[in-house]
C-alpha cells in the first residue's frame, strides 16, 4: 500500500538553522527476517562506536604561527575543580576536602595527590599545584561538563576549541613549541570525554 508523508524538522547543528522537507513514498512494513540475515551474513557492519563529526574539528588557532600567544584566558572558575584552583598548596586541598584516597613520591617530593577520579599535580619540587585532572565522574568543571560526557555537550558549552591536536581540544592561552599554556583540555575517545586536564 503507498503512502505520502511529508514530514517537517529544524535542523540546529552548530548554530545553524535550516527547514528540512522530506516526501517519503512507497513506505512498506520491513520484513525483520531479511534484516536478521543480513546481519548474521556479515552484509551490515559491526557495532561500533557513533563517530561524532566533531571529533574531526579544527581549532581557532591550529595553523597559526609559532612565537605569540594564542587564544584567550578563561575565567578563574573555570579553572577550578571542587574549589580547587591552580597554584593552591597541598595543605588548601587537604583542609578542603580531607584525607586524600593516594599520594605518589618521588625522591621524597610529592608527584600527585589523588581524591577519587581527581588528580593534583604540582609544579617540579614544589608544593604548589600546577595540574587538575579529572579521569572519571567524581566531579564536573565549572560548567558542568564531566568524563563520559559527548563532545556535543562540550562544545554547547565552551564553543570552538582553541587548539586542536588529535583526540584533544584546548580551550585558554598557549603559545605554540613552548610549555606555556593556561586553560582547560579536554581528552576524547571520538564522541565522548575521557579525561579532562587543567593547566
Amino acid at each position: 500500500m503507498k503512502k505520502a508523508f511529508k514530514v517537517f524538522a529544524v535542523v540546529a547543528s552548530l548554530g545553524i538553522l535550516g527547514t528540512l522537507q522530506l516526501d517519503i513514498t512507497n513506505v512498506e512494513p520491513v520484513n525483520s527476517s531479511a534484516v536478521q540475515a543480513a546481519t548474521n551474513n556479515g552484509v551490515t557492519q559491526n557495532k561500533s562506536k557513533m563517530k561524532s563529526a566533531l571529533a574531526n574539528m579544527k581549532g581557532k588557532y591550529d595553523n597559526a604561527p609559532k612565537g605569540r600567544p594564542y587564544g584567550k584566558f578563561l575565567p578563574k572558575e573555570d579553572l577550578m575543580v571542587v574549589g580547587i584552583s591552580r597554584g593552591a598548596s597541598f595543605a588548601d586541598i587537604q583542609q578542603s576536602l580531607g584525607k586524600p584516597t593516594a599520594i605518589e613520591y618521588s625522591g621524597g617530593y610529592i608527584v600527585s595527590v589523588a581524591y577519587g577520579g581527581i588528580y593534583f599535580y604540582p609544579f617540579l619540587h614544589s608544593e604548589e599545584i600546577q595540574t587538575i585532572e579529572i579521569t572519571n565522574r567524581d566531579a564536573t568543571t565549572a560548567r558542568g561538563v564531566a568524563v563520559g560526557d559527548s563532545l556535543e555537550k562540550v562544545y554547547s558549552l565552551y564553543g570552538r576549541p582553541d587548539l586542536v591536536q588529535e583526540n584533544k581540544w584546548f580551550y585558554g592561552v598557549f603559545k605554540y613549541y613552548t610549555d606555556y599554556i593556561v586553560g582547560i583540555r579536554f581528552i576524547h575517545d571520538d564522541n565522548v570525554v575521557t579525561r579532562i586536564v587543567i593547566l
